[in-house]
């Protein structure tokens, strides 16, 4: 049996950046940029399961 392991960029760990501002907009700039990191970090955790249901049966 050979196992297919996902790509290493599948597996990076998401950044959080820090908060460095003094105005709402910089608050909302900070917070439309948590929203991205977090939209990419599902994206990748989708593709993870999908690798995973491909393969759970494949043994």
């Amino acid at each position: 049996m050979e196992y297919v392991l996902p790509p290493p960029e599948w597996l990076a760990l998401c950044g959080n950046p820090s908060f460095a501002g003094n105005t709402n907009i910089d608050l909302l700039n900070h917070s439309l940029t948590q929203a991205s990191l977090l939209a990419i970090c599902n994206a990748n955790m989708q593709r993870l399961q999908l690798w995973r249901q491909q393969h759970e049966y494949n043994d």
